[in-house]
């Protein structure tokens, strides 16, 4: 982490590009949470109403899929969300231990029961789960069933028991090859399975002095304050941020003091390319956050309130002469002028070099 230097963003991105996605007062998105992107579509979760907005890659709705209710094809919240191909959506309900597939228009393709409510990647012919404190009687974290046999992966690690249960944003991700990667938050490792969804290799970040000790980890568990105490008190990194497949190699993201992210690109080798920590725009000046809530092929995007966005451009631009028409920024907030100033979401895209 001490490698880190400044960047300016040509440096590091292609271009940056912004989507507004627009949506009715009377149909809010209430904490956006998993966003998935094919070619054509942006799906955005919406947490607190448990619903699935479906956009076009400029940011204009097209369908809401809310199902409420315990019944067939229903669900009241949901626990996963994936892509089937490019046009269809998988639902994992976790209290009703099932998963609904749809179309984009909303029309429920498929019904399956689970067997339990955990986090489920769904094979052609397989499925793979994710059990934090292990399963059956090896006490493994993955287990891999399928019609012909299970299999499990990965002991637990003993303490993980002391550890607060938690959501994943980011579950299962499909590289370019189409391998499998698993970030597991509790320990920072990322586990790589075949497209068959057999274990095939293992990453683990050692962050040198900035690491965080397992018994350490343990002993501050479940109990918060004192977790907050000691981030506060020591640079140490608590987990992996981001962790993606990436088409030149792999992104990562940590923190040591709860503030600052640090970026890192690794190649496709896993040695370490670049160190980020900061980044001027030199681009189109607008003021760029270091996050790294998702992310999509080549891109690496966030999520920003509307308003604040309108804020921020209005003070970087005050009583500048601007092109509305030659640069994206310019032409987006011309646009999209009034939209902004309204309660909603914009999507920050960074296209790495």
């Amino acid at each position: 982490m001490d490698l880190a230097k400044e960047y300016l963003a040509s440096e590091i991105f292609e271009e940056l590009d912004y989507v507004l996605l627009d949506y009715p007062d009377e149909t809010p998105i209430v904490n956006a949470y998993k966003m998935l992107f094919t070619d054509k579509h942006i799906i955005v979760e919406s947490l607190e109403n448990a619903s699935i907005f479906i956009f076009d890659t400029a940011g204009k709705l097209e369908n809401i899929i809310r199902n409420y209710g315990d019944g067939p094809g229903e669900f009241r919240i949901f626990d996963g969300l994936s892509l089937v191909g490019n046009d269809q959506i998988r639902v994992d309900v976790g209290y009703l231990k099932k998963s609904l597939v749809f179309d984009f228009k909303g029309n429920l393709l498929e019904e399956t029961i689970n067997q339990n409510s955990e986090s489920v990647y769904h094979g052609q012919d397989f499925m793979l789960q994710h059990f934090p404190y292990g399963e059956l009687d090896q006490q493994f974290i993955f287990i891999r069933s399928s019609a012909l046999d299970t299999v499990g992966f990965v002991p637990a690690r003993k303490g993980t028991d002391q550890m607060i249960p938690f959501g994943y944003v980011h579950t299962y991700l499909q590289g370019p090859t189409n391998d499998i990667y698993f970030r597991e938050k509790y320990t920072s490792n990322v586990y790589v399975f075949n497209q068959n969804g057999y274990l095939k290799d293992s990453i683990v970040f050692d962050f040198g002095k900035y690491q965080l000790d397992w018994e350490t980890k343990v002993r501050l568990g479940k109990d918060t304050k004192a977790q907050r105490e000691y981030f506060t008190d020591n640079k140490k990194v608590e987990y992996v941020i981001s962790f993606f497949p990436m088409p030149f190699g792999y992104f990562l993201s940590a923190t040591y003091d709860y503030k600052k992210p640090h970026w890192i690109f690794l190649d496709a080798d896993k040695q370490v390319k670049k160190v980020i920590a900061g980044i001027t725009n030199d681009i189109d000046q607008m003021p760029l956050r270091q996050y790294s809530w998702t992310y999509h092929d080549d891109w690496i995007i966030y999520q920003m309130d509307s308003r604040t966005f309108f804020n921020s451009y209005v003070e970087t631009f005050q009583g500048q002469s601007v092109d509305t028409k030659n640069v994206n920024l310019h032409a987006f907030f011309n646009q999209k002028k009034e939209a902004l100033k309204e309660e909603k979401i914009v999507l920050v895209k960074m296209r790495l070099k």
